[in-house]
Parts: structure tokens; sequence; C-alpha cells
């Protein structure tokens, strides 16, 4: 009997060694296009991925009621689409110890509203949130900036 205790709890020691040594998945991102607002990131499911203009390269400044809404984009490993290259993507730990992926070094987000595959509703969002395009990012929005369009086409 406690041979096959033995042997069971080695069994589990054993499976949690490898489950928690197993690589990281690598996801990868994408570039979608919208006529209106061009090129952007998006996550291997199409979610859009925004940047905030008030964040610094590896400092996030959206905290408490704003990473509700704003929720952090986080993959250990992502494979970089067309006109990204692998140093272009990174990895801070914000103030309360959530990891979150960086874009040459600005930290990425989700938008809560967008609910569909390619929905951009967070674009130009308060004047301050912006998808990123890998060819001109990070830039200076325009302001006043020109009015969101709804969604994006594929």
């Amino acid at each position: 009997m406690v041979k096959h205790l033995v042997i069971a709890a080695l069994t589990v020691v054993v499976m949690l060694v490898i489950v928690t040594t197993a690589p990281a998945r690598e996801t990868a991102l994408k570039v979608i296009s919208n006529e209106d607002i061009g090129s952007y990131l998006a996550d291997e499911d199409g979610r859009t991925l925004y940047w905030h203009k008030f964040d610094s390269p590896g400092k996030s400044t959206c905290v408490d009621e704003c990473i509700r809404m704003w929720p952090p984009f986080y993959q250990e490993k992502v494979m970089p689409p067309d006109g990204a290259n692998a140093d272009d993507f990174g990895m801070i730990t914000r103030d309360n110890g959530i990891h979150q992926t960086t874009f040459r070094g600005y930290p990425l987000y989700y938008f809560s509203m967008d609910q569909a595959k390619g929905d951009i509703k967070g674009y130009n969002f308060g004047y301050m949130w912006y998808t990123v395009n890998p060819k001109r990012f990070p830039f200076v929005p325009l302001y006043p900036p020109p009015k969101a369009p709804a969604k994006s086409s594929h």
C-alpha cells in the first residue's frame, strides 16, 4: 500500500515538473488592414492590439479603472508578423506584478469593448488610444484626430 502511494506521489511530481517546465507556445501575431486607419497589429484570433499615447517605453500609465477597460496583452513568446522583427517585442512587469507584452518598448493592450475579430472600437478613444502599425510606430497622433471607423474589413 505504501509502495503504491509513493509511486502515485512520484508520478504527480513528475507530471508537475513536465507541465511547469514545458516550453511556452509561440503566439503568431498578424497585421490586419482597414481602409480608414491602415494596417495594425492583432493577436492570432484577430483581436486588435492598442497602445496608449501617455505610456513610455517600458512603462504603463494605465492603472486602476483604466486596466479594466484596457486589459494588458501578454504572451510569453510571440511570432512577429511581416513588417516586424522578433526584437521589436518584449515584456514588462507592471507595478502590480502582471506581465505585459511590449512592441518597441511600448505596452500593448486589448480594448474590452472590442467583441469581434477586427473590431477597432478603441481606436482614437479619448484621443489617447491607437492601433499599432508596425511600419510607422511609434508615431505622434494628430490633434484633432480623424473620426474613428466602426469596424475593419478583412
